[in-house]
């Protein structure tokens, strides 16, 4: 049994290291505000451009323990989005986005139901604010499993130049 997530598969080494992580808000069409988390290669130098996967989630991109569960316990080992495979897609080029969709986790207005066509027309907004930033190369990708990969299935609905895949 082997630990590498990507089987035998053997990257490249890694061109970034570490990480340097910011939340923010976006403001949709509406002017209702999506709590997003980016995180970016640590040594990105500046005006360096890279591709963004996109995860959106209804079950809250980020966490903040609190004492004592903070002295043994990361947030990231509670957040399944990209865990395990944060390192490689860091070290490789990637800038790495979740957002909590319409009225779920730290975003604002409300969440209807999965899915709703307020959260799938929300995709075009997050996208063209995502390929406006100055560390976006203006390629976004889709991911994610279950939830998260049904958000990803919807991206090409937002009709975007910059969704790839």
């Amino acid at each position: 049994m082997t630990d590498n997530a990507l089987g035998s598969y053997q990257p490249r080494p890694p061109r970034f290291r570490g990480s340097a992580v910011t939340s923010r808000y976006i403001t949709m069409r509406d002017g209702v505000r999506l709590a997003a988390t980016i995180t970016l290669p640590g040594n990105l130098p500046a005006g360096e451009r890279l591709p963004v996967l996109l995860t959106q989630t209804r079950y809250w991109r980020a966490l903040e323990l609190k004492s004592p569960f903070s002295s043994f316990l990361t947030p990231d080992i509670l957040n399944l989005a990209h865990r395990k495979h944060k390192p490689l897609l860091l070290g490789q080029g990637y800038a790495l986005v979740t957002v909590d969709v319409r009225g779920t986790g730290a975003s604002f207005g409300v969440w209807q139901h999965p899915w709703d066509a307020a959260s799938v027309a929300d995709a075009a907004d997050i996208v063209d604010w995502l390929a406006a930033q100055p560390w976006c190369n203006g390629s976004i990708i889709g991911a994610g499993g279950s939830y998260l990969g049904t958000t990803a299935e919807l991206l090409p609905a937002a009709q975007r130049a910059a969704i790839k895949a």
